[in-house]
């Protein structure tokens, strides 16, 4: 049975690498001269490990910070907003079904 984890990473590798034909965009190649001048600029001021280990626990607190915002972003409040008291007077309540869209042309019912 073949790693499905492995199976992503080839597919990964397949769907990213460059054409022969493609170059490397510009702005790619500034971000890339942009990150290592300020790494090499924070050296002045850190040393290596410090730095790496700076790096790991800002990639981590910035995933998570990434992760309660989508997620609080996408699930709606329960019992309605705090300081609102309610869904405003032109939307529709929660326990009420949307209208279906119609298609542009006007049915006879």
């Amino acid at each position: 049975m073949p790693n499905p984890l492995a199976e992503r990473v080839k597919e990964y590798q397949r769907t990213y690498k460059l054409k022969k034909s493609d170059e490397v965009p510009m702005s790619q190649v500034a971000y890339f001269f942009i990150g290592l001048y300020a790494v090499i600029h924070l050296l002045q001021f850190f040393d290596f490990w410090t730095l790496l280990l700076v790096g790991a626990i800002g990639y981590l607190l910035y995933g998570q910070i990434q992760t309660i915002w989508a997620s609080s972003s996408t699930t709606p409040e329960a019992g309605g907003s705090a300081a609102g008291g309610g869904p405003p007077s032109g939307s529709p309540t929660s326990g009420s079904k949307p209208k279906p869209k119609s298609s542009g042309r006007m049915r006879k019912e």
